[in-house]
């Protein structure tokens, strides 16, 4: 897959290929029918498959103190849109000036003359432009001037209910890790590399993976049984969501206690999978409180996976 942090000058490209357009956050089964559609298009046409994101989200720009907590950030959407084989992303900087854009105007002045675009998929309720003016109903009548095909492709449906990241939220806030498996295909989880920490987790008898989100706020907190993948092994783990309240922490962080690694995993690049929510976030009266729950919590989470009874371990990364 080719990353572009721009949409290329007018005319450079001449190749049309197959696009789609929208923010995809959490990369949910709505939006992989989305993206499923367009491949089989750009297969059968012999064309690039591609897709335009913004960066930050338009909502992020223009109203940050409504924006809704982010599913993923861009990393972690760029390794989903990956495995599902897109050929081209461009990830377009939305700022005052395209923000300004009217909805004609973004297809006529912005993005065609610098993206031959061959075929669109959407999905139904997608909009975009100014104040959110342009719809598909629009992009059917612009297709008459520009000759692409356009497909609006039909919403998902889980229980009766359409797929959508507002509802993947809910799921994730109520700790229902199960529900929002359901919608998104796979369980949730991040993905990043592991930083330097305080190491009070070493301290303490537990060490641990540490990832910094790099968001403000996440889109649920607490103590999981979860799985870490480092490279192709995966590992059974108890993972950590939170600002460590009990340490006076306020940055946001991402924790894993690995259960029977043994070795190093400092700036080792790992996908964490939220499984099962064990309890909330809190203060503790003491550190010997903290690691009797802490102890509790590796137990139930071995419960939880169906682990192995423990092996002796070296310490890893705190």
């Amino acid at each position: 897959m080719k990353l572009f942090h721009r949409l290329p000058p007018p005319g450079r490209v001449t190749v049309p290929c197959v696009l789609s357009i929208g923010n995809f956050d959490g990369m949910h089964r709505g939006h992989q029918a989305i993206l499923q559609r367009m491949l089989e298009c750009a297969r059968a046409a012999r064309l690039p498959s591609a897709l335009l994101l913004f960066e930050p989200q338009p909502l992020e720009f223009l109203r940050p103190r409504e924006a809704p907590v982010r599913l993923t950030l861009l990393r972690e959407k760029l390794v989903q849109i990956a495995a599902l084989g897109i050929d081209q992303v461009y990830c377009m900087r939305f700022n005052r000036s395209v923000s300004r854009l009217e909805a004609c105007a973004f297809i006529n002045d912005l993005l065609l003359p610098r993206l031959p675009v061959s075929h669109l998929f959407m999905g139904e309720d997608f909009r975009f432009g100014r104040g959110r003016g342009g719809d598909v109903a629009l992009l059917r009548q612009l297709r008459k001037r520009h000759g692409y095909d356009l497909e609006s492709v039909p919403q998902v449906l889980e229980g009766g209910r359409r797929i959508s990241s507002t509802q993947v939220r809910r799921l994730l806030a109520a700790g229902d890790l199960h529900g929002a498996q359901r919608l998104l295909g796979r369980p949730y989880g991040f993905c990043g590399r592991v930083t330097r920490g305080d190491r009070k987790g070493r301290l303490l008898g537990f060490p641990t993976a540490n990832l910094s989100l790099r968001r403000p706020r996440a889109p649920l907190g607490g103590v999981f049984a979860s799985r870490v993948y480092v490279g192709e092994k995966c590992w059974e783990a108890v993972s950590y969501l939170g600002s460590r309240p009990h340490f006076n922490g306020t940055a946001h962080l991402l924790e894993s206690h690995l259960l029977d690694y043994a070795g190093d995993l400092y700036r080792r690049l790992l996908r964490v999978e939220l499984l099962e929510r064990l309890r909330g976030d809190g203060r503790f009266a003491s550190d010997t409180e903290l690691v009797h729950q802490m102890e509790r919590d590796r137990q139930q989470a071995r419960r939880c996976l169906g682990g192995a009874p423990p092996v002796p371990r070296a310490a890893h990364e705190s």
